[in-house]
């Protein structure tokens, strides 16, 4: 009882200071029993861009597009025409001169999957468990020292998802699971 008066006490001594000064910001944390929605902890700013999981295509064509520019600009063809006209040579001296240009404007993957979230192994865990549901083998990949990601990863035989339908899974069962 008498810490619970002291910390009244002394939130009423706080807010009797000026008008003036900030009110003071206050970490919260989340628990997973939430219906938030998507993942709740914020990626961290930065000026490189990141995919979003719910992107349209067009949406992660335009993120991409400042990447794409710049590889070009710097002697690494896009398209089938353009790759045929260079040797393997010559793309292989080019293509790590332009990505040291060009890195910053290449997205992060989608902050769901980034090993610093501290929710991402549980996004892991729902889309691998909406997958499995759909009858897909699939296991959890936990990032490994030097990896900046979480990840999953279909093993074994999985006949009913070639061909394009795993990802298309895999696609509908991560936009499920950020609304979880």
């Amino acid at each position: 009882m008498r810490l619970i008066l002291c910390m009244a006490a002394a939130l009423a001594l706080s807010a009797c200071g000026s008008a003036e000064r900030a009110t003071p910001e206050v970490a919260s944390l989340q628990t997973s029993g939430s219906d938030s929605g998507a993942t709740s902890a914020a990626p961290p700013s930065s000026e490189q861009p990141r995919e979003r999981i719910d992107d349209t295509p067009e949406q992660a064509q335009a993120r991409s597009k400042p990447y794409r520019d710049c590889m070009k600009a710097n002697g690494v063809p896009f398209g089938k025409a353009e790759a045929a006209a260079m040797s393997s040579e010559e793309y292989k001296r080019i293509q790590p001169i332009a990505w040291e240009k060009c890195k910053h404007f290449f997205p992060l993957r989608a902050w769901e999957f980034d090993r610093n979230n501290p929710e991402s192994m549980d996004f892991i865990h729902r889309v691998v468990e909406c997958m499995r549901a759909a009858g897909a083998k699939v296991e959890e990949i936990p990032a490994a020292p030097g990896v900046d990601f979480n990840g999953y990863k279909f093993v074994g035989e999985n006949p009913q998802f070639a061909e394009g339908k795993g990802m298309e899974l895999s696609s509908r069962c991560e936009k499920e699971s950020l609304n979880k």
